[in-house]
């Protein structure tokens, strides 16, 4: 696919174009990986990168309700309404959430990296009105 691009590097220091003319970005299982300092920078960079219309999909694993990111360097874990909240912060609209990586059994309490491909997920699509 030509018009597909993967871009790699530092969260801060990734090549996006800041023209509005990207249809589509998505951060996936990294979300939680981002420190908080960068995460809002990076998010209206992303905002800035999109169309009118565009899409911003995260997909992670879910952490507790109400943790925040506290569990993100021990269990690799995010809490979805932070990500709302952050993504909605800056501008972007919840569009849809998908449930096809949900997970019910989900303790939430073990880490991902030691119990590989059990954990919830959370699949969320912002749209840049």
């Amino acid at each position: 696919m030509g018009n597909v691009r993967v871009l790699d590097g530092p969260f801060d220091k990734l090549a996006l174009p800041q023209d509005g003319s990207l249809d589509f970005v998505l951060l996936h299982l990294d979300y939680h990986e981002i420190a908080a300092d960068v995460r809002r920078a990076m998010n209206a960079r992303i905002f800035a990168a999109l169309k009118r219309g565009g899409s911003y999909g995260v997909v992670d694993h879910s952490a507790k309700e109400g943790v925040g990111d506290s569990e993100a360097k021990t269990l690799h874990r995010m809490d979805k309404l932070l990500v709302i909240k952050e993504a909605t912060g800056v501008g972007f609209r919840l569009a849809e959430e998908g449930k096809m990586l949900s997970r019910p059994d989900d303790t939430r309490d073990f880490s991902v990296v030691k119990i590989r491909d059990k954990s919830d997920r959370f699949v969320l699509k912002f749209v840049k009105p």
